[in-house]
């Protein structure tokens, strides 16, 4: 550990680490908004890839703090400098950010296959309500960013960072349970329409399984 203390290796590699994540996310984005999911799914699925984009943003702004160091590149506390802790708590606040919107995929995709999946279908995406959405979304990831960070309880931040990524994986499991028998169910007695909205929701919450396995596994990642 002296060697990555005397040299910026740690730093470097979080740079570049962060810089190749985002290239990934960047794809999504631009997929998600040429593809023919409906509208609140293509939203929620843009808002939470751009909160990666800024949490990329944020790691990297903590490496580029570390670079700054005078005593060593090993970070000695993750209060202080004055910066660090600030990118931390917003790094915190968009890992919560990111993780309730993974909450809000999956059970959109449960609505949509549930209520009339041929009127979800044919409705225009809902902005009034996705945004007072976000807005709620964005108050709480704040507070809970400055819980753990601002108030230092950092422990107390993982683990409701835990929770939050654990609860996403039981209900993207029902989502992908529920949304395969209402296929099944609608199969040769449901419009086309229909039909395509719950495959789609089906197909989407499966895609979204091992998405949701390496965030919990990387829970830390703002802590």
């Amino acid at each position: 550990m002296d060697l990555a203390d005397e040299y910026p290796i740690i730093p470097f590699f979080l740079i570049i680490l962060n810089v190749l994540s985002a290239i990934p996310v960047i794809l999504l984005i631009i997929i998600a908004n040429k593809s023919q999911i409906h509208g609140n799914c293509r939203f929620l699925v843009s808002a939470w890839a751009a909160g990666f984009l800024f949490l990329f943003a944020c790691n990297i702004n903590v490496a580029h703090i570390n670079l700054q160091l005078t005593d060593g590149y090993l970070t000695k506390s993750m209060f202080e400098p004055v910066e660090r802790n600030i990118s931390c708590q917003i790094i915190v606040a968009l890992s919560f950010f990111c993780s309730v919107l993974e909450v809000a995929i999956a059970i959109e995709r449960i609505v949509s296959s549930w209520i009339e999946p041929h009127i979800y279908h044919d409705r225009g995406f809902s902005l009034p309500k996705l945004l007072i959405l976000m807005l709620i979304i964005t108050l709480l990831s704040a507070f809970v960013g400055y819980f753990a960070h601002g108030m230092r309880y950092v422990k107390l931040g993982g683990v409701i960072l835990s929770a939050v990524d654990g609860s996403t994986i039981l209900i993207n499991l029902y989502a992908v349970s529920f949304c395969r028998r209402q296929y099944e169910k609608l199969f040769g007695r449901a419009s086309l329409n229909a039909r395509y909205q719950v495959r789609e929701a089906y197909e989407m919450a499966q895609a979204m399984k091992p998405v949701y396995v390496c965030s919990l596994l990387t829970v830390g990642k703002g802590l």
